[in-house]
């Protein structure tokens, strides 16, 4: 018995069909895991310069402008450990309010860094480029 239609070629067009669909789903996936490590290194860092900040010699020594060595560990740390695909690697921005004066005083640390995303903006219509991450670090002084 003959059909009528021909079979031949027709996975080739349904791969064709899914193809962009499992390109955007498997360069999603990478870029969100590369989103969610870099953020978690950027808590790191503020961690890290937080940490920087409360443990000082005594009597403290206070930085030239306040912050000097605060932001010196975070960017140090970031540098490291960031990964972007981009010709120049962003600076994370480092905000302290307030160097340690006193025991028990909160020292906050918070960084923001602006992301920027390689493939899924081509894929997803009307998706910023770019994200800021934001992260902060609260410790007691010592």
């Amino acid at each position: 018995m003959k059909t009528f239609f021909s079979q031949k070629g027709a996975a080739a067009i349904e791969m064709a069909l899914i193809m962009p669909i499992l390109l955007a789903l498997t360069f999603g996936l990478v870029e969100f895991g590369l989103l969610m490590y870099n953020q978690q290194v950027l808590t790191n860092a503020a961690r890290e310069g937080a940490r920087r900040g409360i443990v000082q010699a005594s009597p403290r020594v206070p930085y030239s402008n306040g912050i000097d060595g605060i932001a010196d560990t975070v960017h140090a740390y970031a540098d490291t450990h960031l990964v972007t695909f981009g010709a120049a690697k962003p600076i994370p921005n480092v905000d302290v309010p307030a160097i340690c004066s006193n025991f028990a005083d909160n020292l906050s640390v918070t960084v923001t860094y602006p992301y920027t995303f390689l493939v899924i903006p081509n894929f997803v219509p009307g998706l910023s480029p770019s994200l800021t991450l934001k992260t902060a670090s609260v410790m007691k002084c010592e």
